[in-house]
């Protein structure tokens, strides 16, 4: 199990109101969980030996409040705090119009509204890093390109809603992502939003505009800790081969010494170079196989 924590991405804008809103909304969310006309849970995959759609649903708003806080930034600090609330104040009036067409027991207005922001991260921040982190042991952290993060955001959501019995939400859920996705998209159409974006978008992306420049996926916690680990690749190859450089002079001057030679004439005329353990005694000529004594070295003093 894991959750979204954090996105690299270039700010263009402070979301001070993504700040102010996160608590309200959070508090808002199980405030409906609670007394509103949430959707009640029927986890036919759990029934059958105990009743755990309660946690289930805990986790599910965990997870959601998460992606919230990670996109919810991002997109605020890409179209600035004006163009934020009127982003969520549009998706949230769609929401609830589809709980009038289809029934208040359909959908969740919070997982809504996440889905619209996410729609709209797809557009703004596809190539960037969204940090990630294991809250059950060994608690480490990894990294999800943007839209990686989406759509595994999406399938999370959808698997939740199919075993909480929340089919409609499941379908209607998409929809929410691809409202997003055009919102986003005509906000791109404003010069003080599409000029100043900073990074690649989707669509810059699509058409292979720059797809290498100036993105903040460079400097994500994954990136670091692979460029960390490939200088220490690179440090350890460097001792290795010192060390490997070491041997071979070590090697090179016992050979050299144990083989150390003296030079014998034979009566052929050809020089013999011989190990100097031979000294005194008696070897064949390799080209005649005349024998040949090997005086000492004290003998050539």
């Amino acid at each position: 199990m894991f959750v979204f924590y954090s996105s690299d991405h270039c700010i263009e804008y402070r979301p001070w109101l993504a700040y102010l809103l996160f608590p309200a909304i959070v508090v808002g969310a199980f405030v409906m969980a609670v007394e509103g006309p949430m959707p009640e849970p029927r986890s036919m995959l759990f029934s059958f030996f105990f009743d755990i759609s309660g946690l289930v649903i805990l986790l599910y708003m965990i997870g959601t409040f998460f992606v919230l806080w990670t996109f919810g930034k991002a997109v605020c600090s890409k179209i600035g705090n004006i163009l934020y609330l009127i982003t969520l104040v549009l998706s949230t009036a769609l929401g609830l119009g589809m709980i009038v067409i289809f029934g208040e027991d359909t959908i969740w207005l919070l997982t809504w509204l996440v889905h619209c922001l996410a729609g709209m991260f797809l557009i703004f921040c596809p190539l960037n890093s969204v940090d990630c982190f294991i809250f059950i042991p060994p608690f480490r952290s990894f990294s999800f390109s943007g839209l990686w993060s989406v759509i595994v955001w999406l399938i999370i959501d959808i698997l939740f809603c199919l075993a909480l019995g929340w089919a409609v939400a499941a379908i209607l859920h998409p929809l929410s992502l691809i409202f997003g996705t055009l919102l986003a998209l005509l906000f791109l159409k404003i010069p003080f939003v599409g000029d100043g974006i900073g990074d690649i978008t989707l669509w810059q992306w699509i058409k292979g505009e720059n797809p290498d420049e100036d993105l903040a996926w460079k400097d994500s916690w994954s990136v670091k800790r692979q460029e960390k680990m490939k200088q220490q690749q690179q440090e350890q190859q460097r001792e290795e081969s010192l060390i490997e450089k070491e041997r071979e002079l070590v090697n090179t001057v016992d050979i050299g010494e144990a083989e150390e030679t003296t030079s014998v004439l034979c009566e052929c005329g050809q020089i013999i170079h011989v190990p100097i353990r031979f000294e005194d005694k008696t070897i064949k000529c390799t080209d005649c196989n005349h024998l040949i004594h090997v005086p000492k070295l004290g003998d050539f003093k």
